[in-house]
């Protein structure tokens, strides 16, 4: 039975690898002559889609549903999102970090998440024209075809965190105080959380806090922080899945319906000694947006 499963889990993410790079390149080509409009708006902070988000989703999703089927999906910008009947379910961002890619910014990123039964299982993302990838098997997180060997972690003193829009808190703006003083090296603000992410699993930041995030943003992270010795959790030191994965499953059209209800997850993602100091900080506000915006 593992077996089976093991060739199952494999046999999607080799189609996930190519669909990541193809919507990258879908993307990165009509980059210049995008047009975005905003989706909802949160005080200051603005959701955003462009053509190209809606372009690279429909890409993925038709392939998918060629080959897969019983499969099923949930992306982004999707409107026919659901769970299929085979135990699989793809979770799609077309484009994390949609702002920064329709002003010509990095970090952007096309980013597959691959579940099993709640669980992700396997994950591709596209960045920067590097392709990351992994399985639940694998002892690593891939680019390309070679190993991904993070950089040691700094020194208390030269620690360097991301953190987004605390202004979401009642309280953001003492707290964004507060983490700089966590944050020797300074504090940063880089948009495209999976990006972001992906720096920490590098070595090239310490960690990232986010008050709330959706499905889509942490379903592919998950997996690879395991897998290059990072930790990600939600801010009061549980993990991630299966309780997001659960919270979406309760009510999906509902969810998909409300940017304000998508966008509520919290996480941590750091190196090891980094997330011990940074859970210290999260633990007294954890969930705020997850049960303001339930």
């Amino acid at each position: 039975m593992k077996t089976e499963r093991g060739t199952q889990i494999r046999l999607r993410l080799r189609l996930a690898r190519e669909l990541a790079r193809q919507g990258f390149d879908i993307a990165r080509n009509g980059q210049q002559n995008c047009q975005s409009l905003v989706k909802a708006n949160f005080g200051e902070y603005a959701t955003l889609v462009t053509g190209a988000d809606q372009a690279v989703e429909k890409l993925i999703t038709l392939k998918i549903r060629s080959v897969f089927p019983a499969d099923g999906i949930i992306g982004e910008e999707g409107e026919e999102n659901n769970y299929g009947d085979s135990g699989f379910a793809w979770v799609i961002d077309p484009i994390d970090g949609t702002r920064n890619f329709s002003r010509g910014l990095d970090p952007w990123a096309v980013s597959i998440a691959i579940h099993y039964r709640g669980v992700p299982v396997a994950a591709a993302i596209c960045m920067n024209g590097k392709l990351y990838s992994t399985h639940e098997a694998l002892p690593h997180v891939l680019v390309g075809h070679k190993p991904l060997i993070p950089l040691p972690e700094a020194p208390p003193e030269k620690r360097c965190i991301g953190y987004e829009v605390f202004d979401w808190l009642p309280n953001g703006a003492e707290l964004a105080s507060q983490l700089w003083k966590l944050s020797p090296a300074g504090a940063v603000t880089l948009g495209g959380i999976i990006g972001t992410c992906l720096m920490v699993l590098e070595g090239r930041l310490d960690g990232v806090v986010h008050p709330g995030l959706a499905l889509w943003d942490i379903a592919p992270i998950v997996l690879m922080a395991e897998k290059t010795g990072a930790v990600i959790t939600r801010w009061d030191g549980t993990p991630c899945f299966p309780h997001i994965w659960d919270e979406v499953k309760k009510d999906l059209a509902s969810y998909m319906r409300s940017s304000a209800r998508q966008l509520r997850f919290d996480i941590v993602c750091a190196r090891p000694e980094a997330h011990r100091t940074l859970l210290e900080f999260t633990k007294p506000h954890a969930s705020y947006l997850e049960r303001m915006r339930a």
